[in-house]
């Protein structure tokens, strides 16, 4: 269940405490202290390591090449559209059920949208940001995770674009996040690491331990600007080079806070 930010302890929006032990007053001021939690967003990465560079060649050079790859036909968003779920509403409001009562229509929609994104300068997406408790609420900004709702709209379209760009790139990308994918160094590092614990524990080891492991969402701490590298590098089409950086950057996000 999705819940906006609200005062759990009293019924004032004074219930975040801030640094210094005080509560928060307004608005403003939780909007502030939740977002300063995720200020890594807004920072400008710089120039990429050379080291990273490096890495970034040797692994083009070793992995697959990307297959010619055209924008989807009108069939890929019809049919995102026809399975399109009806969990809760973006910033549009708009259900799900509206989009599948002429799901052709809602394709045609979205194929002019991605030529618009190529060929014109676009609105930049709008998406609601809401945020939700961790397991054991607190008072603090950490005690809460930001969820970003974008239109219902744009889920549809992004759920096309990454179907269709999958399938047709099955040796290169996953319908899924893949832990056990070739070149996907963090992945494989943690698969050597626990088959050489499970080896351990069959033959019956001395060797008393525990892994323990936190994969962190990649979204939140790799920095968009690297992502388009990589599509660059490996040589994406420009089409979806180009929807990429449309999707994240420039985004206009209306916080949610009730109180």
């Amino acid at each position: 269940r999705i819940r906006a930010l609200f005062p759990k302890f009293t019924g004032s929006l004074g219930s975040l405490k801030k640094p210094d032990g005080s509560v928060t007053s307004s608005l403003v001021e939780i909007d502030n202290l939740v977002r300063s939690t995720r200020a890594f967003w807004e920072e400008d990465p710089g120039e990429i390591d050379q080291h990273l560079i490096n890495g970034l060649k040797e692994y083009s050079e070793q992995a697959p090449a990307w297959r010619v790859l055209h924008r989807p036909p009108l069939e890929a968003y019809t049919q995102a559209t026809i399975v399109s779920g009806n969990s809760a509403v973006g910033f549009d409001t708009i259900p799900f059920a509206v989009h599948r009562i002429d799901p052709d229509k809602t394709a045609r929609m979205m194929d002019q949208k991605l030529f618009e994104i190529l060929t014109i300068e676009t609105p930049p997406p709008r998406q609601l940001l809401v945020w939700i408790p961790k397991a054991t609420v607190g008072m603090h900004a950490e005690d809460w995770i930001p969820l970003g709702m974008p239109t219902t709209f744009d889920r549809i379209f992004a759920a096309a674009i990454y179907k269709w760009t999958t399938s047709q790139n099955p040796d290169i990308l996953h319908s899924s996040q893949a832990l056990l994918n070739e070149l996907r160094e963090p992945q494989v590092n943690f698969k050597a690491i626990s088959e050489k614990f499970q080896a351990s524990w069959n033959k019956k080891s001395p060797l008393t331990s525990v892994l323990f492991t936190d994969l962190q969402k990649a979204f939140e701490y790799v920095h968009p600007a690297w992502i388009i590298a990589v599509l660059t590098a490996r040589g994406a089409p420009r089409w979806l080079v180009k929807y990429t950086q449309y999707t994240f950057f420039q985004k206009q996000v209306v916080p949610k806070i009730q109180g």
